[in-house]
C-alpha cells in the first residue's frame, strides 16, 4: 500500500485557488472568443461558436484566444502556452513535478512557485474578466439598444461591472 505524503495545508489552498481561478479565467474566454470569428458575424454565428467551446479546455481556449488576435506579440503569446502548460502540470501532474519537495517536507518551494502561478493566472483571469465586460456593454449598446431586452442587459452589465471593482 503506498504511503500517503503530508502536503502543508497552505499548499493545498494555493492549488485549490489555481483551480479556481483558471475556471474563471476558462469562463471569460467563453464569453470572448465567439466573438472574434469575423466569418460569421451573425448572433446565430456567435451562439453556435460558443456551444462549441463549452467543453473545451483551458489550453485549448488560451490555444484559440492566441489564434484570434492579431495583437499578440510572441512573448505575450508564449507566456499565455507556459500558464497553460504550468496549470496543467498542477492540475494533472502535480505529484509528479513536486513530489520531490513535499517528500522531503520542502513546501516553502512548492508554495513560492504556486504563489508565482497563482498571481499569473489572476493577472489573465482580471483582463479577460475586463475585456468580457468591454464586449458585454458594447453588445448591450448596439445590439440591445431600443429592444425590450435592453434593460437587462443594461442590469447584467452593471453587475458584471460591480465584479471588477468589487
Amino acid at each position: 500500500m503506498a504511503t500517503s505524503t503530508h502536503i502543508n495545508p497552505k499548499v493545498l489552498e494555493l492549488v485549490g485557488a489555481i483551480v479556481i481561478s483558471t475556471q474563471d479565467a476558462e469562463k471569460y474566454l467563453k464569453i470572448i472568443l465567439p466573438f472574434t470569428n469575423s466569418q460569421d458575424p451573425s448572433i446565430r454565428g456567435v451562439i453556435a461558436r460558443q456551444e462549441k467551446l463549452q467543453k473545451r479546455t483551458f489550453g485549448d481556449l488560451i490555444g484559440r484566444f492566441k489564434d484570434s488576435s492579431t495583437s499578440i506579440s510572441n512573448h505575450l503569446g508564449q507566456g499565455l502556452t507556459e500558464l497553460a502548460n504550468q496549470r496543467n502540470l498542477i492540475v494533472h501532474y502535480f505529484r509528479e513535478a513536486h513530489g520531490k519537495n513535499l517528500h522531503a517536507r520542502n513546501s516553502q518551494a512548492v508554495i513560492e512557485m504556486l504563489q508565482a502561478q497563482l498571481a499569473d493566472i489572476n493577472k489573465l483571469r482580471d483582463m479577460l474578466m475586463r475585456l468580457a465586460s468591454i464586449l458585454l456593454e458594447a453588445l448591450r449598446d448596439t445590439t440591445f439598444q431600443g429592444t425590450p431586452e435592453y434593460q437587462k442587459m443594461h442590469d447584467l452589465c452593471a453587475a458584471f461591472r460591480q465584479r471588477l471593482v468589487g
